[in-house]
């Protein structure tokens, strides 16, 4: 109903959409407001297909006439040929881009489009319509507020896209707006926390932490804050992304100590006692690495904290649960490795992801058992 609505809108207003216009009805040619007149009184009779026919032939006869690429815009809109609609709406402001009436309908019609994208999950495709809606001319003056907002949903599109560099592109086009804190406050905050997501994932861990305690610190702590969980979340991720880089290295040496330990184990010249002697100093070396690598988890306790309290505000952030376990992991938690992968499982059976959730429970189960066996023999 709303979009058969602009239709006649666009009808009543027809007097004002001409007035402005390069080219007006009283320009076009005798043939030409005779069909025009026709596509009117069908759109009336609600004739659409029939009128479009007409409004095209108006277009073919009188290119550089506006008018017609409107009522056909809005026709396809309300059929649904929403793509089509677009190109329809673009081709008319190109002829008549200060067109105020064409202006919003273009809008609200891309606005609507994209939002279905979004609900939908196409964030690249909503992301192009949002930047279609962007070059409406004037829009940063006669749409404030709204202008503002699809910068900052750009900005955050990009940034859930991964594309790093538009996203803070955007943001920093936002935050140079005059007055954003005063008069557009949440947009001001909120942004704060795309930036401590978009240098996460750029793994420039300081920045990200500055960007996401400023956004706490902005919000008060709230943790009522719908935000809050997902704030405190990075802050965890990228202690977890620190931790896993120092893991990695100390299993780099662990593996050099492995092939040292088979090549030892190959080798027919080496003689008894000098075997045993040589098997257990790489023993200790190992023992003394496994314990340096459990000692390097604890230090980041902070990650416990940080993902624990995330999880109990936000139980759908799947992340948090991995990096849980694999920090408890990394402490020879075992228990609690297994509980959270457990949970994992238990709480995301459709993930992508669950094939490799339950290998690496079993992992974390088998770890567990050699751990309690090597402590039965001491």
């Amino acid at each position: 109903m709303k979009r058969f609505f602009v239709i006649f809108l666009m009808f009543a207003l027809g007097l004002t959409v001409l007035a402005g216009a390069e080219k007006s009805a009283k320009d076009l040619s005798k043939e030409a407001k005779k069909i025009l007149k026709e596509a009117d009184k069908l759109r009336e009779k609600k004739s659409f297909d029939e009128a479009l026919a007409k409004y095209e032939e108006v277009i073919n006869m009188e290119p550089d006439f506006a008018l017609p690429y409107f009522f056909k815009g809005a026709i396809l809109n309300y059929q649904k040929k929403v793509k089509e609609a677009i190109d329809s709406y673009e081709k008319g402001l190109q002829l008549m881009p200060g067109n105020k009436q064409a202006q919003l309908d273009y809008l609200q019609l891309l606005l609507d489009y994209a939002q279905g994208l979004m609900q939908e999950g196409d964030l690249e495709e909503a992301n192009n319509i949002y930047l279609k809606a962007l070059k409406i001319q004037n829009l940063e003056k006669t749409q404030v507020k709204l202008y503002r907002s699809l910068i900052y949903q750009v900005a955050d599109n990009y940034s859930r896209l991964s594309n790093f560099d538009a996203a803070l592109q955007y943001l920093d086009q936002l935050l140079q707006i005059p007055n954003l804190e005063k008069e557009n406050n949440d947009l001001f905050v909120n942004a704060h926390l795309v930036y401590g997501v978009i240098y996460s994932g750029k793994e420039e861990i300081a920045k990200s932490n500055d960007y996401l305690q400023k956004f706490l610190q902005l919000i008060n702590n709230d943790k009522y804050s719908p935000y809050y969980p997902f704030a405190i979340y990075y802050i965890g991720a990228n202690s977890y992304s620190v931790l896993d880089k120092e893991i990695q290295e100390f299993n780099k040496k662990i593996q050099k100590i492995n092939e040292e330990i088979d090549a030892l184990s190959n080798d027919t010249k080496i003689k008894e006692p000098e075997k045993k002697k040589k098997e257990k100093e790489i023993a200790d070396r190992m023992a003394e690495l496994k314990k340096a690598k459990k000692e390097q988890a604890l230090k980041h306790k902070e990650i416990e904290t940080y993902l624990k309290e995330a999880i109990e505000l936000q139980p759908q952030i799947e992340q948090a649960y991995v990096y849980l376990g694999n920090f408890y992991f990394y402490c020879e938690d075992f228990d609690n490795a297994i509980k959270y992968y457990q949970l994992l499982i238990n709480n995301f059976p459709s993930s992508s992801d669950i094939g490799q959730y339950k290998k690496f429970l079993e992992i974390i189960k088998k770890s567990q058992e050699r751990s309690l066996q090597a402590a039965s023999k001491k």
